[in-house]
């Protein structure tokens, strides 16, 4: 909380807040020369699993046993971790934005969308997402407010300075109102844009809740045949055929028919031969698919 809280003060003191964070994310051991948390309990004393040294000399076996045994301690960590995940992704994110980084901020967030697997840590992460979005829209719409009664204020000013200076009237009505009026016009139009960039970013990251959540679901049971099917109708929702038959290509990869739920294997490649006849117009990708 202190971190995120005083961002800045933490870099001073030689906090590396991201650091600690993503190595808790990662299942890292963050101890330092021993001492610090200790494994077991309650506190979270990873070990560091980067296998990089062992992979050298190794055969083909012991590579499979070390990446086997990789994705178990990644397991493990996302277990020992339980709904803390969603929270660091968010407080790490915050961090940022509160030390003004705010592409950096939505980066972390775009991240933590890519690696969590709970639908709950989904919710948080998405929801705090959302929310930085709409901030931003709001400081640049107060921004904008602000730069126009400044305006209004100079221009009220300079009808009371009207009588002084009238041999410089015809100059100023040249040069200065115009130069002035063009510089306050630039400034309102990049101000403008501005906010309907941040508008835009809204929308679209609202847009793609349904397909994000998907994606998480997908993560817990990549044999879900449900899901892999929504997904290519939310392509096809969206107007994006290739995406919807891309994704059932990576359906029939993914989804082995011996652990398949929510459906028969046979539907993804059924749907996936109706895209292609129907939608692509492309029978001979059809045609190779029931010849697979």
């Amino acid at each position: 909380d202190v971190c995120t809280a005083h961002p800045m003060e933490a870099k001073v003191a030689g906090v590396d807040f991201d650091g600690i964070i993503r190595a808790v994310l990662k299942g890292q051991d963050i101890r330092s020369g021993g001492s610090g948390m200790a494994a077991g309990g309650n506190d979270l004393g990873f070990e560091v699993f980067d296998n990089t040294s062992k992979a050298f000399g190794a055969s083909e076996d012991d590579k499979q046993q070390q990446t086997k045994e990789a994705t178990n301690k990644s397991q493990a960590v996302n277990h020992r971790l339980g709904e803390m995940e969603g929270t660091l992704w968010t407080r790490l994110a915050e961090y940022h934005v509160r030390a003004g980084d705010f592409e950096l901020a939505r980066s972390v967030y775009e991240e933590a969308l890519d690696a969590i697997t709970r639908v709950r840590d989904f919710s948080l992460v998405f929801d705090a997402y959302v929310r930085f979005e709409e901030g931003v829209i709001e400081a640049l719409m107060e921004l904008m407010e602000d730069e126009d009664e400044e305006g209004d204020e100079d221009e009220m000013k300079d009808d009371k300075g009207e009588s002084m200076g009238d041999e410089n009237d015809d100059l100023d009505i040249l040069l200065g109102d115009h130069v002035n009026n063009a510089v306050a016009a630039d400034e309102n139009a990049g101000a403008s844009a501005d906010v309907e960039l941040a508008i835009s970013r809204a929308e679209h990251l609202t847009s793609r809740r349904p397909l994000l959540l998907n994606r998480v679901l997908l993560r817990q049971n990549p044999h879900n045949v449900g899901e892999w099917i929504k997904r290519s109708e939310l392509y096809n929702d969206l107007g994006e055929v290739d995406m919807a038959a891309a994704a059932l290509e990576e359906s029939l990869k993914a989804v082995s028919s011996r652990k398949a739920v929510n459906g028969s294997p046979s539907t993804l490649v059924l749907t996936l031969v109706d895209i292609y006849e129907n939608q692509q117009k492309n029978v001979d990708a059809a045609q190779n698919l029931l010849e697979r």
